[in-house]
């Protein structure tokens, strides 16, 4: 029998962490399942309060000494539950996420025999925009070569960024950036809907990791500290002739989805620190991304 393992990435917030908890449980009663909660290095303590909060109850809890970014924290979670829980599926879940469907198992199970699906996102409806799906993030083929030069004009645009934020006129130029952008490419239909759709990019807030998966990879590729996980998955995936499925029967809401207007309220000073970890990320992605396009 398959078991399920839940990874909950932990960061400050404890109130959303136990409603992603508490959602867990009401969705999955007849399924084989363990959560494990990690810790990212939180300096409020609060990954122990909540590891006291749910001691007795089942749960399992990783406090990492330091915030290892995304990739590693996830990856600490993916390791014990593949090899101390034995889970065959393994979810890497945003704290800020809830589930509203059930049966999430038996949906995972039958995709991998309909699509041999490696790795599979749910319908996500984000409430801070208009609860519209944000998932898949992407569809259609994979270009490599595509994907690299928006990372070089990543690299340019914070570079802009963190330069324009000495004057404070960084939002300005975003914002105008965008709306410009909006007017040359006018935004596309969403290429979510009712039915499953193989060869996507999926959104990194909930993913699935089937056995196609788990079986090969001891988690994910840790490239960056934050940002372009999922760019780097697919990459990940196209190399390793593995299939992504965005699944629409599994139901989860998001209650984040609001980091563009969190950057807004931050002091000049907080939005240069982030411009400078995106240009670093995007720095390294590209990096990786054009050694592996070497040796193919």
């Amino acid at each position: 029998m398959s078991k399920l393992g839940f990874v909950i990435l932990h960061y400050l917030t404890d109130q959303l962490t136990v409603r992603c908890i508490e959602s867990i449980r009401q969705t999955n009663t007849l399924s084989d399942y363990e959560v494990v909660v990690v810790d990212n290095g939180s300096e409020n303590g609060s990954g122990e309060l909540l590891r006291q909060q749910f001691a007795g109850q089942g749960l399992h809890f990783i406090l990492l000494p330091k915030n290892l970014g995304f990739t590693a924290g996830c990856n600490a979670g993916y390791r014990y539950a593949k090899t101390q829980l034995d889970c065959d599926f393994i979810a890497f879940v945003n704290n800020d996420l809830c589930f509203t469907s059930d049966n999430i198992l038996s949906v995972l199970e039958k995709d991998v025999g309909l699509y041999h699906a490696a790795v599979i996102g749910p319908k996500i409806v984000d409430l801070k925009k208009e609860s519209a799906d944000i998932n898949p993030k992407k569809a259609g083929s994979y270009h490599p070569h595509k994907e690299m030069r928006k990372l070089h004009r990543k690299l340019t645009d914070m570079t802009v960024g963190i330069v324009l934020s000495f004057f404070d006129m960084d939002l300005l130029f975003f914002t105008a950036k965008n709306k410009l952008g909006q007017l040359i490419h006018p935004p596309q239909p969403h290429p979510g809907g009712d039915k499953p759709l193989s060869g996507v990019e999926l959104h990194g807030s909930c993913l699935f990791f089937t056995p196609l998966y788990t079986g090969r990879f001891d988690g994910l590729q840790q490239v960056t500290f934050m940002y372009h996980e999922e760019l780097l998955l697919r990459d990940a995936m196209e190399q390793a002739g593995l299939g992504m499925l965005y699944e629409p029967a599994i139901h989860t809401v998001h209650y984040g989805g609001c980091a563009s207007a969190a950057v807004a309220k931050r002091p000049a000073k907080a939005r240069r620190i982030r411009y400078i970890r995106e240009k670093q990320s995007a720095r390294q992605t590209l990096q990786y991304l054009s050694a592996a396009k070497e040796k193919r």
